[in-house]
Order: structure tokens, then sequence, then C-alpha cells
């Protein structure tokens, strides 16, 4: 289990140390996790009317 947290960007690694793959010394190394944001392939128009309504109320810029 992996709690990610909130405002985690896309393309994040992150380091779990210890749970990698057995070293030869019985250790074990650490594991990487990179962040993938998935979008949904279709959205229902309440979905879409929400987003719009978060659009226009937040000031967050993802192109800057």
């Amino acid at each position: 289990m992996l709690n990610v947290k909130p405002c985690t960007q896309a393309g994040t690694v992150l380091r779990l140390r210890g749970l990698g793959l057995p070293k030869d010394d019985a250790k074990r190394g650490d594991l990487y996790a990179t962040v993938c944001i998935e979008i949904p392939p279709s959205v229902t128009d309440e979905e879409k009317k929400l987003w719009e309504q978060l659009a226009a109320r937040s000031t967050f810029d993802p192109r800057g």
C-alpha cells in the first residue's frame, strides 16, 4: 500500500526504502514508483459541468 500526498504531480518518483528486490547480503534494495495520472476516456454531462465550475473558481494554471 502506498499513500500519495494530495497535489503530487505526474512524473514524481517515490522511493520506498527496503521494499525492492533482495540483494546478495539478504537485505532488500529500494523500490521506486513513478506517479502516473489517468484521465477517464469519457465523462457524463454532470461531471463536465462540475469540472467547468471548478475551472471557473480555481486560480490554478496548468500551463504555467
